[in-house]
């Protein structure tokens, strides 16, 4: 019997979520006339607008939230994270069908839980086919593609206003290049230094805007001034200025993003956005672009954890991304 309600339970940060999109969108195409829920933490349920191929809800909170899941009659639940909050979640939906991975499945009380545990390595996969495997084992029949982002047109207005405020003085829709060298895990970000010479080279050999971007994180916006401070170019700066959808607008109208292991290159991922990454404590086999045209600096040494984007050379670093806008659509490349 096909399944008239399917729900999937992804409550951690922005870029698992956006990563767990490829697999619901899987079974809305499977079952069209499924409703088709992804269940999120209630920080991120202003997401809702702004993910396409299935429905997002926040995770409950009150009573009437835990009652109105009880009462939804789900037929699949799926988890994608392990945590003991899901599995009672889980629990209370009833659904007749509940499946998890097969590495949560040891954990106490699963198997009281979930009938169906899916065994799938990560070894040398990207997350978002890792995270599929679910769909399948519901049903799913469709291809994984990228993540499902949309912009909103609002959105992409407000976020060039607030461009032209900081110091933008193209036209809407003229190209710009995109820098966004924050994270919420420390170990991953770069040095300023070297992104002062990343922003110098992009601004030296395109003639395009530079434009800043972090979240409101006090760290990150510490982090992008000194960025700004160590480079001779000027840039356009929008550290924690934007709106969740203002962001992917930015994102989405990049001519290249620029930037380490974080959200942003899975947002610019949904819109065909370039990218240029450093990776050193993760993988970029499993974390990294699997779509979008991108260009992927790895630390030659993963751990000390918190030593490994450091050993990222900056010369080779620019050598690569010279290399690559090569092959981009950008404006006249200088001489």
């Amino acid at each position: 019997m096909k399944p008239l309600r399917i729900l999937g339970l992804q409550l951690k940060r922005l870029g698992d979520v956006i990563l767990t999109t490829p697999a619901m969108h899987m079974l809305q195409q499977t079952f069209p006339a499924a409703a088709v829920d992804l269940m999120v933490d209630r920080k991120l349920r202003n997401l809702a607008p702004y993910i396409t191929g299935c429905n997002v809800i926040a995770a409950p909170q009150s009573p009437a939230d835990y009652l109105q899941l009880f009462r939804a009659n789900y037929d699949v639940v799926l988890d994608f994270t392990g945590q003991d909050r899901c599995m009672l979640l889980a629990a209370l939906s009833r659904a007749q069908r509940k499946v998890t991975f097969r590495k949560y499945f040891k954990k106490p009380g699963r198997n009281l839980v979930f009938g169906e545990a899916v065994k799938s390595s990560l070894r040398d996969r990207h997350i978002s086919d890792h995270l599929a495997d679910l769909a399948i084992q519901a049903g799913g029949t469709a291809p994984a593609g990228p993540p499902t982002l949309r912009c909103l047109p609002a959105d992409q207005i407000s976020a060039h206003a607030k461009m032209t405020a900081a110091g933008f003085s193209s036209a809407m829709g003229s190209p710009y290049l995109l820098l966004h060298p924050g994270t919420a895990r420390a170990e991953k970000s770069w040095t300023p230094c070297g992104w002062g010479k990343v922003i110098d080279y992009l601004s030296t050999r395109t003639g395009l805007p530079v434009l800043l971007t972090s979240s409101p994180d006090s760290v990150e916006k510490s982090h992008l001034a000194k960025v700004a401070a160590a480079a001779q170019s000027s840039t356009v700066q929008l550290a924690g200025n934007l709106s969740l959808g203002e962001f992917f607008a930015v994102i989405a109208g990049a001519s290249l993003l620029a930037g380490v292991d974080s959200a942003p290159v899975h947002i610019a991922e949904a819109f065909n956005t370039p990218i240029f990454a450093l990776y050193g404590p993760t993988n970029p086999a499993e974390w990294g672009p699997h779509f979008s045209p991108h260009e992927i600096i790895q630390s030659p040494r993963k751990l000390p954890e918190s030593e490994s984007m450091a050993l990222i050379d900056e010369d080779y670093a620019i050598q690569q991304l010279g290399t690559f806008i090569l092959t981009l659509p950008l404006a006249v490349l200088r001489q």
